[in-house]
């Protein structure tokens, strides 16, 4: 597809399975040598959109070779924009001081009542907030947060195939696409995009060319414009190799 200018790639549930299955090394060198053989500027390079911390994300975009000048990957569910090249990260535009402040606050709150939900905060975010249940599945976690932060306006509550992130209000996938295409020029009309859970939906909604692997939620099946017939590294190298190659 020729209007296609970048490729935003989901990491946990697409390019790699949410639960540390065996990882299908193939399409992962398929997609490692598509993006060593970019040799032409209009060719969609490959960055990821996803609610992982900025070093997880530099790491797997230091396998792939992702990295090329001015080319941002959204990270946190849209907390930053991290330049992998330049090593540098952009705040998500709509975090003003206040908004900040009130954060603070809120995240020390869900920190100290994680417990009581059978949960535990993630490692290595800046800013967001990560929960992943003890005993629990994801889902009946997303609910008991929801519940417990109903009249709190100031956050957003969203889920992946691992985890439930929790970010400042304002702060997600669509809204760091947003950031993206204001700093590189790119209409979000020409990015593909590919996703796997709730926390993906803002980012589908946004982009031109929505698409997901097999193990997609039926949520987000039904928001996409191709479903590939195959999960996970396989299905993200399937959609690639239908509309880029």
């Amino acid at each position: 597809m020729s209007n296609v200018r970048l490729i935003l790639i989901d990491l946990d549930g697409c390019l790699l399975p949410g639960d540390f299955r065996e990882l299908d090394y193939q399409s992962l060198t398929n997609i490692r040598e598509y993006c060593a053989g970019l040799s032409l500027l209009d060719q969609p390079r490959i960055a990821f959109c996803t609610g992982r911390p900025q070093p997880y994300a530099a790491a797997i975009l230091t396998v792939l070779g992702a990295i090329w000048p001015k080319v941002p990957s959204v990270v946190e569910s849209g907390a930053y924009l991290y330049y992998p090249a330049e090593n540098q990260a952009q705040l998500n535009t709509v975090l003003t001081a206040e908004l900040m402040d009130q954060w603070k606050e809120a995240k020390e709150e869900i920190r100290r009542l994680a417990p009581a939900m059978s949960a535990r905060p993630g490692v290595g975010e800046k800013l967001g907030i990560s929960l992943i249940p003890n005993s629990s599945d994801i889902l009946s976690l997303y609910d008991q947060v929801c519940a417990r932060f109903a009249n709190n306006g100031i956050i957003e509550v969203t889920h992946s195939s691992v985890c439930v992130d929790i970010t400042p209000r304002g702060v997600n996938k669509r809204s760091g696409i947003m950031d993206l295409c204001a700093e590189t020029g790119i209409n979000p009309t020409q990015i593909l995009a590919i996703g796997d859970s709730a926390n993906d939906l803002s980012m589908l909604e946004t982009v031109g060319l929505p698409t997901c692997p097999a193990n997609a939620q039926e949520e987000v099946k039904a928001r996409c414009r191709y479903v590939s017939p195959y999960p996970h590294t396989t299905g993200v190298w399937d959609i690639i190799q239908r509309y880029v190659r």
